[in-house]
């Protein structure tokens, strides 16, 4: 199972494993698929930004590491970017529609008519863990803005390669 192991990863397996990941592909399919162990399918996960590991007691709902692996991801908590450079935080139990729904030209919420992109996701075992970090967020800006802050590299790519004129620089001293 661990045939790639050790090589680098490709921006085409990168792409890959991102698209099956938000289509609720488990870490153990996603590990055959990509002949790579499932800790290093977890850990390119989180260096996408993807997937954040918490746990612990001020977190307890947040996915924790187990002997065999994640649980089972429910619900996520959420950054979009713009290509305005806004920066929109949501929480769902179904990522992947829920940005095609920000994204819609149908779409009758404040996110309507820009383009969005999935900045920074974390995965909870249920429910309530997420959409509680969510309200968390929305009440201490700045603890969004050190999640926003910590996906700069991510946004930088974003806005080079859509060729966006805003710079995530500036949230910073923001």
């Amino acid at each position: 199972m661990d045939e790639r192991q050790g090589r680098a990863w490709l921006p085409e397996e990168d792409q890959t494993l991102r698209e099956t990941y938000l289509a609720g592909m488990s870490i153990s399919d996603l590990a055959q698929r990509h002949l790579r162990s499932r800790q290093a399918i977890r850990k390119r996960l989180i260096r996408l930004g993807l997937l954040e590991l918490e746990g612990g007691p001020e977190n307890p709902d947040s996915i924790v590491s187990t002997a065999e692996g994640i649980e089972s991801i429910r619900a996520w908590t959420y950054l979009l970017l713009s290509d305005r450079g806004e920066v929109y935080l949501g929480a769902t139990t179904h990522l992947r529609r829920r940005i095609r729904n920000h994204n819609s030209p149908e779409s009758t919420q404040w996110t309507r008519g820009r383009r969005w992109h999935l900045l920074a996701v974390r995965g909870f075992a249920n429910r309530k863990g997420a959409f509680d970090l969510e309200l968390e967020l929305k009440k201490r800006p700045d603890k969004k803005k050190e999640w926003k802050v910590q996906s700069i590299e991510r946004a930088n790519k974003i806005a080079s390669r859509y060729g966006y004129a805003f710079s995530p620089q500036s949230w910073l001293t923001k």
